[in-house]
């Protein structure tokens, strides 16, 4: 079978085999890559994380093999530097812990936007911030950021909660389990999980700007 995907995970199998996880529109596709850590091995190339690949797999009593396959995009510059790299183990830890079968359309085609944007030098916190937004609104764990969690009152948010779930109103504020931020930040917030991939690209805050910590340390 002819299948497209982004390889999201490769383990060594044997000497000179590898494993490799798929992620496609329709699901997860795993595979053994005989033979790729050969020099001599033909689909070397194409057996590395985050590659966009079009593989030709057959059916074998274990399982699929690969017999052939096409690099789409390998995305070198999303791959070359520490930051890049740190995202893209950030955005691959993400994809594999949180991400079913029955999601993976929805999913596929924020990843590979993602990558683009990544290859095109967009901010690698930006995108892990856009990334994680959908990973949690696909996945069932989405954050409400339209009124307060407790009220539902849509005027004077001043907090963010996460055992909550989103947004918190001055008169339901709770120290205890809640972050009080600044009006500019909970706008940031509230974009970040409500804009569409699209408008990626578009997302431009500055580097030092609190939302960065705000939002990971919740």
């Amino acid at each position: 079978m002819e299948v497209k995907g982004i390889i999201l995970r490769v383990s060594q199998f044997r000497d000179f085999d590898c494993m490799v996880t798929l992620l496609t529109e329709t699901g997860f596709v795993s595979f053994l890559a005989r033979g790729v850590k050969k020099m001599t091995s033909k689909n070397a190339y194409l057996v590395n994380t985050f590659n966009f690949v079009n593989v030709c797999l057959m059916k074998g009593k274990d399982g699929y093999f690969l017999k052939n396959g096409k690099l789409l995009s390998s995305y070198p510059n999303a791959k070359k530097d520490i930051e890049k790299l740190s995202t893209l183990d950030f955005i691959s830890e993400l994809t594999n812990l949180f991400v079913l079968k029955d999601e993976c359309h929805n999913i596929f085609p924020v990843l590979l936007k993602t990558l683009e944007l990544l290859e095109a030098n967009i901010d690698p916190k930006m995108m892990s911030l856009l990334y994680f937004a959908k990973i949690l609104k696909y996945s069932g764990y989405s954050i409400e950021v339209n009124c307060c969690q407790k009220c539902h009152k849509t005027s004077d948010i001043i907090a963010f909660s996460i055992n909550d779930g989103g947004f918190i109103c001055r008169e339901c504020f709770d120290s205890s389990n809640s972050i009080k931020l600044n009006p500019t930040t909970l706008k940031e917030i509230r974009y970040i999980f409500m804009v569409d991939i699209d408008n990626f690209n578009k997302v431009i805050f500055p580097k030092n700007d609190s939302i960065f910590i705000s939002l990971f340390s919740v």
